[in-house]
């Protein structure tokens, strides 16, 4: 089915979020509203099309929430439920596959003399989440420090990662900040040298993640860790950008971080100042203290909602997280670059590459995706 996109959950999949992270009772509230506003309320559970006729009926991001729904209202609370069971198992094995292909990588990376760190999904579902199919995902995340990303992409192309990837031509005006692996059975383990896409001429930007990461010896592995205050910074401004599903995921992991974890709402304020995604930031804190009734400190709240931002922050916000496509083919291509106009302003102005070799860059590096 077709949607509208965004980056912020509109009406239908905000109740199922609050289904899926409210307490009991209010949660099965909303859950039989949400099944109600999507006409899903008369479904025949033993019908051989059910499972079809439910899952095809909404998003993709909807569809990857229903198993932390059912873990809060209880298995047995609506009969749709067991139904449902089978989905759960799949994201289950699924994850248990990402994650022991992605701590395989680790040791491989290791013996290499390359430290790595689980990153978005994988270190949330394994971490935060109760059970790691309540949290699925489509692929695995590792971080490693930026000076390795030439190693990584040397070490890939030798084959040591078992991998079918080509990978790409690592010079140094290249636009990628991650290299994706794919495996046989669908799997892809994306390895990660900066924890932004727009940072990828910065070689420090990620240096604070480090900088603070625990280390664990587990079989022999290290194993690194970066706190939940950053693991929660991370988590939050992913929801940035527009996407055609908009990127809800967010706020269930948000609240998960935050029941398990003591955050530095200090250090919190002080990431939000470094980094310039303000405009969506202020929004993101305000929606989950007042949609979700998060705890969120209220002196955080006010000093959040008082810092600065300045004209192009709030131009390159709007760039990112408004539907380019929706203005023809034309209008698209006039307002991508403009986007990259404000990228390279923003995150470009010391790294010595001039606009022009940027937008070219861009377009050509995009083109050779497609093509490829």
């Amino acid at each position: 089915m077709s949607h509208t996109g965004g980056h912020f959950p509109d009406e239908k999949q905000t109740l199922l979020l609050k289904a899926a992270l409210s307490e009991r009772l209010k949660a099965i509230r909303y859950f039989v509203e949400w099944l109600e506003i999507n006409q899903l309320d008369k479904l025949d559970p033993s019908s051989s099309g059910f499972l079809s006729d439910f899952m095809d009926s909404i998003d993709s991001g909807s569809q990857r929430l229903l198993p932390l729904v059912i873990h809060n209202l209880g298995e047995n609370t609506h009969p749709y439920f067991v139904f449902l069971l089978g989905t759960r198992k799949n994201y289950w094995v699924k994850n248990k596959q990402i994650t022991h292909k992605a701590f395989g990588i680790i040791k491989t990376l290791e013996q290499h003399g390359i430290p790595a760190m689980p990153m978005k999904g994988l270190d949330l579902a394994n971490r935060f989440y109760e059970n790691i199919a309540h949290r699925p995902m489509n692929d695995g995340d590792l971080l490693i420090p930026y000076q390795y990303r030439e190693k990584v992409i040397e070490l890939t192309k030798t084959g040591v990662f078992g991998n079918k990837t080509r990978a790409f031509d690592s010079k140094p005006n290249n636009l990628n900040t991650a290299l994706r692996l794919d495996f046989e059975g669908k799997l892809n383990i994306d390895l990660h040298w900066s924890i932004f896409r727009e940072y990828a001429f910065q070689a420090h930007a990620s240096d604070f993640i480090w900088q603070k990461a625990t280390k664990t010896i587990i079989a022999g592995v290290t194993n690194y860790q970066m706190t939940a205050t950053h693991a929660l910074f991370l988590n939050i401004a992913s929801g940035r950008s527009f996407d055609s599903v908009p990127p809800f995921r967010w706020v269930a992991d948000a609240k998960k971080i935050m029941d398990k974890s003591t955050i530095d709402w200090s250090e919190l304020l002080e990431l939000c100042k470094t980094f310039p995604f303000r405009p969506f930031l202020k929004k993101a804190f305000t929606y989950l203290a007042e949609q979700h009734q998060f705890d969120i400190p209220l002196t955080f709240q006010k000093e959040l909602k008082y810092l600065e931002t300045n004209e192009l922050e709030e131009k390159y916000y709007h760039a990112i997280s408004v539907n380019s496509r929706k203005y023809g083919f034309a209008g698209a291509l006039w307002f991508i670059t403009n986007r990259n106009i404000f990228y390279h302003k923003l995150f470009m102005k010391d790294t010595g590459i001039s606009l022009t070799r940027f937008i070219f860059t861009w377009h050509f590096t995009k083109i050779k995706s497609i093509i490829s």
